[in-house]
């Protein structure tokens, strides 16, 4: 998968062009990195918009989003009568440039993200919404959990490139994931996944496991301590996804294929670049 020069700055000026050409949109702010200018080409785009029409705007943001490039997935990680946010994947853009969106009300509401930098201010629009949205509740089902572990890949690959301890945090919350999935497999699917097994948890899960179930995992976490950050992240990845097959089918869910497999590819593609990178050229 190849990475486009200057995708970043392209979205980042397309995402303010179509939000500010709507009426209802009064402010524009970024956060994150962009505040202080510490972005890269691993950098994600984390953007508020304050609306005078909450329902407005949440009923067209698919549409807006869509004209800039078709949106591969979503996930919803916020809903409130006054603020919605998803985080989205483009299809013509690069996994790293996913984008964190806030609808709100006013910057208030996020003061704890700030500080924050404006990019967009329209004094002549009011400042209120007149319209409330309808909160959603998250069902963190099969179908949210696979997405959320697919959109830790980005995250973890940029980690690698970085040199981030970070990375050792994402290899463990998919270890994590992984564990709790092949426990539902021996002992029944459950609707919502465990954060992760305790201890008894897994030694019953070992002593149930076959002889290629327990190959596979001593690939990917080796009994010797010999541990393949990358590669275990990679095959966990894999295994995860291939369960989350299996609990799909069970419960009669159907999963997003195609990004199953863009972010697949994207995987596979940054590892390999990664594993090909002289070390001394790895971003300090």
């Amino acid at each position: 998968m190849i990475i486009r020069k200057n995708t970043r700055n392209k979205l980042k000026n397309k995402l303010i062009k179509a939000f500010s050409e709507r009426e209802e949109i009064y402010q524009i702010f970024f956060l994150g990195g962009e505040v202080n200018g510490k972005v890269d080409k691993f950098s994600d785009i984390d953007i508020i918009v304050c609306s005078n029409d909450l329902l407005k705007t949440k009923k067209d943001y698919a549409t807006i989003l869509n004209s800039i490039s078709p949106v591969m997935e979503t996930l919803l990680f916020e809903s409130s009568k006054n603020t919605f946010s998803e985080i989205v994947m483009f299809k013509n853009y690069s996994p790293y440039q996913k984008v964190d969106l806030s609808i709100v009300e006013n910057i208030n509401t996020k003061n704890y993200l700030g500080p924050f930098l404006a990019v967009y201010e329209d004094k002549h629009k009011p400042t209120h919404s007149k319209t409330r949205l309808k909160e959603i509740k998250i069902k963190k089902d099969v179908e949210y959990k696979l997405c959320d572990i697919l959109f830790s890949i980005p995250r973890f690959t940029k980690c690698l490139f970085r040199k981030d301890f970070d990375m050792y945090n994402r290899w463990i919350g998919v270890f994590k994931a992984v564990l709790a999935l092949l426990y539902e497999k021996h002992f029944g699917w459950q609707e919502i996944s465990k954060k992760e097994l305790d201890i008894m948890e897994q030694k019953k899960l070992y002593s149930e496991l076959n002889n290629s179930e327990r190959l596979l995992l001593g690939k990917i976490y080796p009994l010797n301590a010999k541990l393949d950050i990358v590669l275990s992240f990679q095959r966990s990845i894999d295994l995860f996804i291939t369960l989350s097959e299996e609990k799909a089918k069970y419960f009669g869910v159907e999963l997003n294929s195609k990004f199953i497999k863009h972010i697949k590819s994207f995987m596979n593609s940054e590892i390999k670049r990664f594993l090909t990178i002289p070390k001394n050229n790895l971003q300090r």
